[in-house]
């Protein structure tokens, strides 16, 4: 039997269809009026990368009221957290800490600024730091090239517009929805979203994820609504640190715009601390307050046959803290007048190893005491071994500064140099080819080098400065027995005074210095007599983009020298002990035998070294996300002995792991050798 539809029935159908066509037509129409076009969202872009500029007010100087609070959670953890700096209190302690911080904050800039912490609490002992390297999170500067102090190419600053892709969304008509992607998948660049205003192109609010450092983050701003202010109203960063099968999660907020001062004292810092903050813990933080303040009052009731078992607790604790303090992380101590840093004693980050000098490690000390704003005394020893020399070397400057505004200052250093050659020994075959010479089956003279150097300095105008001084070197043979019985002199002294120009234009200039030293036989013992006389152009120019150019040209020659005479020059030496990537990478020639330092009467040098975040392999897929930096070397020197420069050319790369370099050198126009350098960057910015 056939069933039909009742009239009202298909009346029905008829007119729920016409309104489901009716809505997807008012719904078409209004996103086709919220659609942006090219030229609308190339205008708001342009509002947004130049906002700073024109409409934001100015960061200098600016004090406010600042207030930070944090937890770590401990997911996963094993024996080698311990190794890693700052984190030596997760490795043996809790798995959950909190902590708050009221203090004052002074911007100088949006990424320098200065902390006064007025009151903390929190459930770490000792009110130690955990992973403090957060603290460079907490003020992105979004307008600027780079979000943090140099690191992470910021999305809405115009000269990074090329690494990125935006897709434009209106909210209302006030508000326009951002979502940027890089376009290469690199450390140095991060993704999110952002709420900016239409009309003025400010930043509202915005959510930025990346991964830098060991660490996966997520940045989240609130900009105040009520100015034109960039410094953020509330930031909150969470990261997720993995290392090693080490997993902990931590998570930070600032808030910045607190109105209440706080008292100048206080008997009880957690209650005043309620009556501070700006906004309630978290029900996960209220947890760990009461658990540790649970486990405190159960230590204070702990009866007197529990005692032993809390002293040995407490010697336990001591001994992580004295590892984690001394042995693996760096420590700075100071007050408003004097102040102590120091290296750690064991890190990773302090070995570096090359084809020709082999391993090395370094230590580092400095402290300070000022005596007013214009003067201070400072005492900045470095010590360390070469393993391949089986030598220690020390470097212990003391300086007094009378004048800082002039950079009018006395030092008096006292260390010891790299072994140096007699250099005499090669006026016998100056005339042979270089490629037949053997430095190493010559058997020349090998000297130990110990110095005392007196300097003073002084800025007499505006772009000239000059040191003036003298140094005294005493050289004594390695094997002493040897040389004595072969009737050479073992033991060699010089003292000569020295003065030394530079000058430099403006800042964006070279630097151009002349030094002028000659030996003075007879006094203090000396035996030497030369004339040295060095000159030498520095320049370090920063690109767009987080790319810089160094190059470094130079030359230098002895002369009135006397029979026997060691040559040394001040700015082409070997460096038996070099610092990181940024410091000792550039000016130096990492493949040249060491007896070619000290083999010339004269030399000629050139450097130069090009460095980017995204050159060659960062383009390329899963490789180009672990580097954060490309270098390109270029080297020349012409010495005696060598009718064609020495060349010497290498590539490096640098990630939170380590940095390598792989070089080629050429002699006479002919590929000489291959080598590498490698030094370790694990937490060097911790």
């Amino acid at each position: 039997m056939n069933q039909c539809w009742d009239p009202p029935r298909i009346k029905i159908a008829k007119a729920f269809l016409g309104l489901l066509l009716l809505m997807s037509f008012c719904l078409a129409a209004k996103a086709e009026s919220r659609m942006m076009t090219k030229g609308d969202e190339q205008l708001l872009l342009t509002k947004v990368f130049h906002y700073a500029d024109s409409l934001a007010e100015k960061v200098e100087g600016t004090q406010r009221f600042i207030y930070l609070k944090y937890d770590h959670k401990t997911v996963r953890r094993n024996f080698t957290l311990v190794t890693i700096p700052t984190m030596h209190t997760i490795a043996h302690g809790e798995r959950n800490y909190t902590g708050e911080t009221y203090g004052a904050i002074t911007f100088n800039s949006l990424n320098d600024y200065d902390i006064e912490s007025m009151y903390t609490v929190g459930t770490i002992a000792h009110q130690r730091k955990i992973m403090p390297i957060m603290i460079n999170y907490i003020t992105p500067a979004i307008y600027s090239p780079t979000l943090l102090r140099g690191e992470l190419l910021s999305p809405f600053h115009y000269d990074n517009r090329k690494f990125y892709n935006y897709l434009l969304t209106p909210i209302d008509s006030t508000k326009t929805r951002i979502a940027f992607r890089p376009r290469t998948i690199n450390t140095q660049l991060v993704k999110g979203t952002a709420t900016v205003n239409t009309k003025s192109g400010k930043v509202l609010e915005a959510t930025f994820t990346g991964h830098y450092d060991l660490m996966v983050f997520q940045l989240k701003i609130n900009m105040p609504v009520w100015s034109n202010s960039i410094i953020p109203d509330r930031c909150e960063v969470l990261s997720n640190f993995r290392f090693t099968g080490n997993h902990i999660a931590s998570k930070i907020v600032a808030r910045f715009n607190c109105t209440t001062a706080p008292p100048d004292s206080c008997t009880n810092a957690m209650e005043l601390m309620a009556q501070l903050r700006p906004e309630p813990l978290s029900a996960i933080e209220r947890k760990i307050y009461e658990q540790h303040a649970q486990q405190k009052q159960q230590k204070s009731d702990s009866t007197k046959s529990r005692r032993k078992q809390l002293i040995n607790n407490k010697v336990t604790d001591r001994a992580w803290d004295i590892i984690g303090d001394y042995l693996l992380s760096s420590q700075h101590t100071g007050s408003e007048r004097a102040s102590l840093s120091m290296s750690p004693l064991f890190s990773p980050q302090y070995f570096s190893y090359s084809n020709n000098r082999g391993l090395a490690y370094k230590i580092k000390i400095g402290s300070i005491y000022n005596f007013n704003s214009n003067s201070n005394l400072s005492l900045c020893p470095q010590l360390g071994y070469n393993f391949k020399q089986k030598l220690f070397y020390f470097n212990s400057p003391l300086r007094y500064t009378f004048n800082s505004r002039r950079n009018g200052w006395i030092e008096y250093t006292w260390a010891n140099g790299n072994r140096i050659t007699n250099s005499s020994i090669l006026d016998k075959i100056k005339d042979e080819q270089m490629d037949t010479i053997d430095f190493d089956a010559l058997k020349l003279d090998y000297f130990k080098d110990e110095m005392l150097k007196l300097e003073g300095n002084l800025c007499i105008a505006d772009k000239w400065n000059v040191s003036t001084g003298a140094i005294y070197h005493r050289r004594t043979a390695v094997n002493s027995y040897d040389m004595e019985a072969l009737g050479k002199q073992s033991i060699y002294s010089s003292f000569a005074p020295f003065v030394s120009i530079n000058y430099q234009p403006s800042p964006t200039w070279p630097i151009f210095s002349c030094n002028y030293e000659r030996g003075i036989p007879h006094l203090f013992k000396s035996d030497i007599k030369y004339e040295r006389v060095e000159m030498d152009m520095s320049y370090k120019r920063y690109l767009k983009t987080l790319r810089n150019i160094n190059f470094r040209l130079g030359c230098g020659f002895f002369t009135n020298k006397s029979d026997d005479y060691f040559v040394d020059y001040s700015n082409f030496r070997e460096n038996y002990l070099p610092d990181s990537w940024e410091d000792e990478w550039t000016g130096q020639f990492q493949l040249l035998n060491s007896t070619w330092y000290n083999a010339s009467r004269y030399y000629m040098r050139s450097n130069i070294s090009y460095e980017s975040p995204m050159m060659f392999i960062t383009r390329m897929p899963w490789i180009g996300r672990y580097i954060e930096k490309e270098k390109l070397f270029l080297s020349m020197l012409q010495i005696e002995h060598i009718s064609t420069p020495y060349i010497e050319t290498g590539y490096g790369i640098t990630n939170q792991y380590f940095s390598m370099g792989l070089f080629a050198n050429f002699i006479n126009g002919k590929f000489f050798e291959f080598g590498t350098k490698f030094t370790l960057e694990l937490f060097r910015k911790w």
